[in-house]
């Protein structure tokens, strides 16, 4: 159990990724988890994505689907219809199409060499030089969008295509330094016709696609580097995590300054946010302590404070609709659903 504020937490484990730790979680409409991990292991890096079906209660998850992967996997996104994207540590973006039945398609016992039934992926994206750190797709769950430690951001179009729609490069301000790419997101969620991205250079970039050469709309420099970004219920405004642990609060029809921060109730990194389901509904943001703060969604005061992980928050997840629990996971190897009462 964890202490809170004004609310109690209940924390139970839900699944041990041991020896890979937890980059990313992805909740389905269906409320399927899919799980990207990574592991390095003396000179091998390699991953693994899972899928798991929580109980009734949420109190268990059974193991339904899962794939190894010679490289790490930093992302993992759902789509429409079932396809579910993933990013690897090789800068690989995959697609995948998962059964919505209930039937579990990983090897039995005596099936041991037979590949996991529908578990292969129907599409390879491998244009990008280094390792995928987000993915999102658009509202219609057809586009993706994808960012990368090579400092780009593509946009592609989902299916069979061989090659990105567009390709958004960041340029650092000093030809010596490198800037990577640690957070993207749309913008304009009903039409999809812009997207954000963050990087490690402090700046968040606004990108218009509606242009055969999409150029940055407006950008804000943050001072600080960026670790995240996340939608609110407004699809103008999006929160930025920093390395300073701030929450930022960006409108971009007001500009390139942020109309809010939070400062940090934790002097570490922030690591992931939530995006926000409703204009009121709260926001969860994990930190590299491995703290996870629960915000009020109106003004972005504390609501609860959940310190049940001892190594940092990668990603952090609703599972439940009205945004009582939460399931989080990170560097520590382990799933945990928090309830927050």
């Amino acid at each position: 159990h964890g202490a809170s504020l004004a609310s109690m937490t209940t924390t139970t484990l839900l699944h041990t990724t041991t020896p890979r730790h937890i980059d990313s979680v992805a909740v389905s409409g269906e409320g399927l988890l899919a799980l990207a991990s990574s592991s390095l292991t003396g000179d091998v890096w390699d991953g693994e994505l899972l899928l798991l079906r929580p109980s009734e209660g949420g109190e268990e998850c059974e193991r339904i689907m899962s794939t190894t992967t010679e490289a790490g996997n930093g992302a993992v996104a759902w789509g429409a219809a079932g396809v579910l994207a993933s990013g690897d540590d090789s800068g690989d973006v995959q697609l995948w199409r998962v059964p919505m039945h209930s039937a579990r398609v990983t090897p039995g016992e005596d099936e041991e060499d037979e590949e996991p039934l529908g578990w292969l992926p129907y599409a390879s994206y491998c244009e990008h030089e280094g390792g995928v750190t987000s993915l999102a797709f658009d509202a219609a769950g057809q586009r993706i969008v994808s960012g990368s430690l090579d400092g780009s951001v593509k946009v592609w179009n989902g299916g069979l295509q061989a090659s990105a729609a567009h390709t958004l490069l960041h340029f650092a301000a000093d030809t010596w330094c490198d800037v990577q790419v640690f957070g993207v997101a749309w913008c304009g969620a009903a039409a999809s016709q812009c997207v954000v991205s963050v990087a490690d250079d402090g700046v968040a970039r606004l990108w218009d696609l509606r242009t055969s050469s999409p150029l940055t709309r407006s950008s804000a420099a943050l001072g600080a580097p960026l670790t995240c970004v996340a939608p609110t219920a407004d699809e103008h405004v999006h929160l930025l995590g920093s390395q300073c642990g701030r929450v930022y609060v960006l409108d971009w029809r007001g500009g390139s300054l942020p109309s809010q921060k939070v400062e940090p109730n934790t002097p570490t990194a922030v690591r992931t946010i939530t995006p926000q389901r409703a204009p009121a509904s709260p926001i969860a943001v994990g930190y590299d302590d491995g703290k996870i703060s629960v915000l009020a969604g109106a003004n972005l005061s504390l609501l609860a404070s959940i310190e049940a992980h001892y190594d940092s928050v990668h990603t952090i997840s609703w599972v439940a609709g009205d945004c009582t629990a939460l399931v989080a996971g990170g560097v520590e190897q382990q799933l945990l659903r928090h309830e927050v009462s």
